[in-house]
């Protein structure tokens, strides 16, 4: 019986592939394993500054993920990158807090969420 998602089985888990910009691999390594828990079959891609992130995001990638660190390139950056690439899917970002002006900024620089 055909699933109302095209011709792949309702049980068979859904291949992700989500490019993670950050400086700590443990970020990656808990977002793979909260992905995987959640029933996806995820590939997460671990970059640690914006020219790696650069080379490697494609259009067929699902998400973009991007902690908010003095340390790392600029959000509007990744985001910015990831546009000239013909990459349109959602940009999620991580702060450690959070406010409505930093809802407001996020959202006009082209993130999904914060």
């Amino acid at each position: 019986m055909p699933s109302s998602h095209g011709s792949r089985p309702l049980s068979a888990p859904r291949k992700i592939s989500v490019h993670v910009v950050t400086r700590h691999q443990d970020d990656v390594e808990y977002l793979n394993r909260v992905l995987r828990g959640s029933g996806f079959a995820s590939q997460c891609h671990w970059h640690d500054n914006g020219e790696d992130f650069a080379r490697a995001v494609t259009s067929d990638d699902d998400l973009i993920i991007t902690r908010i660190s003095p340390q790392l390139i600029e959000p509007a950056a990744i985001i910015e990158l990831a546009r000239k690439r013909g990459c349109m899917q959602p940009v999620i970002l991580i702060a450690e807090s959070i406010d409505e002006a930093s809802i407001s900024e996020a959202l006009d620089w082209g993130a999904a969420d914060l």
